[in-house]
């Protein structure tokens, strides 16, 4: 029996109908189950390109039934819920759930031993009264907007949550097992914190002001949870919604050890309402597995050695490729040495997490670490603190595992640091003592396991400090070109796919010259004018059609070549009317486009398997 859920907008790739932030329809997905099963998972954003894609997911669905080898005549009915996912995927047979997003909510829910899940409202949620809205209420003082509340929460641990603690308090009250929000007295914080403008450093008033943020997201989650286990008398609790991706709260969660077990889905935000609507489907017709998820590597196969290497082929004037027996005793030298390298193996990851299927990797034993890495992927958020992947039989040893190592399988909680290991890895443990912790098992993650194992044995440190594969401006890298054109527009040192290690080369003139362009679906060449000293003057810029939108003007040359655009041209053709100098000037340009990926630059050998 197979089911198909999937979450998303209703609008094309192309076109401008923007969901409005109430809709909540962002990063859309697909999910295809074989009774109960999941066989494939796919985010909208890993292959349209676009982040937090809030598309249809058109290109999901077909990723989904293809691997199935299925139409959709061949599927059955199917519903949306973060709860089910949480529930059906959590291991429990009795467990609370609390899904903490725009309208959510604290369940009792049961998974019977012949598979059904059923949940039981213990508590509703209005949109008003979301979490999410406190922050988005606060976050103009921030300089933040949406999708930035990890943005709030890494900079929480740089300030003192007394600060502002009064102020944030008003604008909350707990009341016997719920509470209100108070969002009208925001105005109040004018000239108290001057409000941060895009791009400006963080004063220590924003800190202090995240700090209180945090504090209080804290404050009301375990208000909420310990209501709800005093009126149930249920000692299990699963997290799912946007805001359970916050992985201090959910951290701390365990560590007042209020309930027994914690469980928070490792998709927990909004594409793991796909997996949610297809769950229910399935659950009418079979029965759903019990056990808790071990793995959620369901996405594209990077593929085999001989596929890589055909494919990197095509790449030999912009890398060089070799091919190792033994790949991660290759990769873990690389890193002793202090090398950023990019490491991509097996099925893409379902969710937000890198879980060393599409991973960027570095030493974190070095104190540069963390600026270096972030340096590599082109992120502007150096405060942030990156992942800590660490092997199950060490990681005892290194952290405070209240709650067992299961709580900390999928990097969505915030583990305490021991006192030594605070000075073992200086770039692994945040300010706060605590680190986004993955426990990497030999059973689930063989090959990622044996890279920590050779890492450790050259360097006695048996964890890696860990961020998805991908730049500032795209998702997390799915396919092998995606790997690529990650790592040429990247400052990553080497790349890994499968059992080859790719380095840069320098491509020539004629390289470059070489390579296709192409606009993506998602972008539209428009002309402006402004006036300047009387004089109209006109000028070209390329818009997105997805929300947030992007604008970013371009020279009048590219601007004139890119118009019009249909299918992909050669460089050489599009900048033929140039000199050499000026080319090589064209050029430049064309690589910052593409590394922000508003163009497409392929090789003429793969352009019809990428565009």
């Amino acid at each position: 029996m197979l089911t198909l859920g999937l979450c998303g907008g209703l609008d094309s790739v192309h076109e401008q109908a923007f969901d409005t932030p109430s809709n909540y329809t962002y990063d859309g997905a697909a999910v295809l189950l074989e009774n109960g099963s999941v066989l494939a998972a796919f985010e909208e954003e890993r292959l349209n390109r676009i982040k937090h894609s809030n598309k249809l997911p058109v290109q999901a669905i077909a990723r989904c039934l293809c691997t199935r080898d299925v139409d959709l005549t061949d599927i059955d009915e199917h519903k949306l819920a973060h709860a089910v996912a949480a529930m059906a995927q959590s291991g429990f047979a009795e467990s609370l759930v609390y899904v903490i997003d725009n309208a959510g909510g604290v369940f009792a829910g049961s998974h019977s031993r012949n598979g059904a899940v059923t949940l039981t409202p213990a508590m509703a949620t209005a949109p008003t009264m979301s979490i999410q809205k406190l922050f988005h209420a606060v976050f103009p003082f921030l300089g933040l907007g949406l999708f930035d509340e990890y943005k709030a929460m890494a900079l929480a641990p740089y300030g003192d949550p007394t600060v502002y603690a009064s102020f944030i308090e008003s604008l909350y009250e707990l009341g016997p097992g719920h509470y209100l929000l108070h969002l009208d007295r925001i105005a109040s914080l004018v000239g108290k914190v001057e409000p941060r403008q895009p791009g400006e450093d963080f004063t220590q008033a924003h800190k202090d002001l995240a700090a209180s943020l945090q504090h209080a997201m804290e404050d009301i989650v375990l208000h909420v949870l310990a209501n709800a286990k005093h009126v149930t008398g249920i000692e299990r609790v699963c997290l799912a919604g946007g805001m359970a991706e916050n992985s201090s709260t959910n951290g701390r969660i365990i560590y007042t050890e209020l309930f027994r077990e914690v469980f928070v889905h490792p998709a927990a935000y909004d594409a793991g309402c796909a997996l949610g609507a297809a769950l229910p489907a399935a659950q009418e017709i079979g029965t759903l597995p019990a056990a808790r998820v071990q793995g959620v590597a369901w996405g594209s196969e990077v593929g085999k050695t001989a596929e890589i290497s055909a494919r990197l082929k095509c790449w030999s004037g912009f890398v060089t490729v070799e091919q190792h027996d033994h790949i991660e005793l290759a990769a873990a030298q690389r890193l002793a040495r202090g090398d950023v390298i990019g490491w991509a193996q097996g099925r893409a990851e379902f969710g937000s997490h890198a879980l060393g299927h599409r991973t960027a990797l570095a030493d974190p034993q070095r104190p540069g670490a963390t600026v270096c890495l972030a340096r590599a992927l082109r992120r502007s958020t150096p405060y942030r603190p990156f992942g800590l992947a660490v092997i199950e039989e060490e990681a005892e040893q290194l952290f405070d595992l209240r709650g067992g190592p299961d709580a900390f399988r999928f990097m969505a909680a915030a583990a305490r640091a021991r006192d030594r290991t605070r000075a073992l890895l200086p770039a692994g443990v945040h300010v706060d003592g605590t680190a986004r912790l993955q426990i990497v098992a030999r059973e689930t993650s063989p090959r990622y396991w044996a890279l920590l194992c050779s890492f450790q044995d050259l360097t006695g440190m048996p964890a890696l400090l860990s961020a998805s594969l991908n730049t500032e401006f795209e998702p997390t890298a799915e396919s092998i070109d995606d790997a690529i054109a990650t790592f040429l527009t990247s400052e990553l040192d080497g790349l890994v796919l499968g059992s080859c290690m790719m380095d840069r080369s320098a491509p020539t003139w004629r390289d470059r010259l070489g390579r296709l362009v192409s606009l993506p679906p998602y972008v539209q060449m428009m002309r402006t004018k402004r006036r300047e000293q009387g004089d109209d003057l006109l000028g070209h810029e390329i818009r997105t059609s997805y929300d947030p939108p992007r604008r970013r003007a371009i020279c009048a040359e590219l601007g004139d070549a890119l118009e019009g655009l249909g299918r992909a041209v050669p460089a050489a053709k599009l900048l033929n009317a140039y000199s050499q100098a000026r080319q090589l000037e064209l050029l430049d340009e064309l690589k910052t486009l593409w590394a922000e990926r508003l163009i497409v630059l392929v090789l003429d050998r793969v352009a019809e398997s990428v565009i």
